[in-house]
């Protein structure tokens, strides 16, 4: 009867630790989707506001090909750079060579 017990007492440990494990992966990967969907509406936001207040927000920059052209840059890497380009209300973005664009001193 001891030995039974015994084996009984760790099946409920064993059982215990599985479903403690399971309720903790669930509870991570319920936590991680919605951390993930705060970001991603958090960057929605922040974009949404940065094109609006562009002027403020971006530096401007000066083409090379098109010296009139109003141009902000959003983000540079080693081979292209994202420019939003203004012209009146519109607003287009290019992708332009680095080599390309003037910048600025403030």
């Amino acid at each position: 009867m001891i030995h039974n017990s015994s084996f009984e007492l760790e099946n409920e440990r064993q059982f215990n630790r599985k479903l403690f494990a399971s309720y903790f992966i669930l509870v991570l990967l319920f936590g991680s989707v919605k951390y993930l969907s705060y970001i991603e509406t958090e960057a929605k936001q922040r974009a949404q506001n940065d094109l609006m207040n562009y002027s403020e927000k971006l530096r401007k920059v000066q083409l090379k090909s098109q010296e009139n052209q109003e141009a902000y840059k959003i983000l540079c890497s080693q081979n292209l750079c994202a420019v939003l380009m203004v012209n009146g209300k519109q607003k287009s973005l290019h992708y332009i060579d680095p080599k390309d664009i003037a910048f600025f001193l403030n």
